[in-house]
């Protein structure tokens, strides 16, 4: 039987507070990831102290740097600091994705607060040709209107063998066209929502779901029930 994966999601979460959208998405990824037998690692910041809200399974590596971010959106000059905090980044994560097979990113090659950390994911990449890496973005892309100088064409391009995961169809073609590949080249995958988690179910009911496959079922039909009518006579 062939080990599975080594998978890691890489992020910038100082909590794990699900009303952080991003946090939502990372905790239902890592919770399936653990239900199919998978031993997921959570890349955090360094200052992290959030693990009892990482779902049970899940390793958890606080080792992202901390820095003050700057918003580099409109791909102004950067920081003195800059530099820096890239070659800070990049050695973090060379040193600490070496057991790591497959790694998931979540707008960290797209969003303009975090340039350091994605031009250190292009770096890392370079020095470690066997990881593979799969960039969500959670926004409607803009393809640019120029060529930017570097460090900012590096938000426009994808790492060395990187994949980039968009949530549906509707700009399929201008997310291809923001990083510069055929459309082919982008993966469409919708955000999951496990109403387990999302609707915060009572255990017996997720045993009840888990026992009969539901969410596996094409179609399923929920009737009223009354509560006095619930014992085991049936009246």
């Amino acid at each position: 039987m062939n080990e599975k994966k080594r998978i890691g999601l890489l992020t910038t979460f100082y909590n794990f507070d699900p009303a952080y959208s991003l946090c939502s998405i990372v905790q239902h990824q890592l919770t399936a990831l653990v239900r199919w037998g998978y031993k997921p690692v959570l890349f955090v910041l360094t200052n992290f102290e959030d693990q009892k809200r990482v779902p049970e399974g899940v390793e958890v590596r606080p080792i992202v740097p901390q820095f003050t971010l700057i918003d580099y959106a409109d791909n102004q000059p950067v920081d003195e600091s800059f530099e820096g905090y890239v070659q800070k980044s990049q050695q973090a994560f060379v040193e600490n994705f070496q057991d790591i097979d497959i790694m998931l990113t979540h707008d960290i090659i797209f969003v303009g607060w975090f340039l350091p950390y994605c031009v250190a994911v292009h770096k890392a990449a370079e020095e470690l040709p066997n990881l593979k890496w799969f960039h969500w973005i959670h926004s409607a892309p803009n393809p640019p209107s120029k060529v930017f100088p570097y460090p900012h064409s590096l938000r426009y391009k994808l790492p060395l063998n990187s994949k980039l995961v968009y949530l549906n169809n509707d700009h399929l073609l201008r997310a291809s066209e923001t990083y510069s590949i055929f459309p082919s080249e982008v993966r469409i995958i919708h955000n999951p929502v496990d109403p387990r988690l999302f609707w915060n179910l009572h255990p017996v009911v997720k045993n009840l779901i888990e026992r009969y496959d539901l969410l596996d079922a094409d179609f399923i039909d929920v009737y009223p029930l009354s509560t006095p009518r619930m014992g085991s006579d049936g009246k």
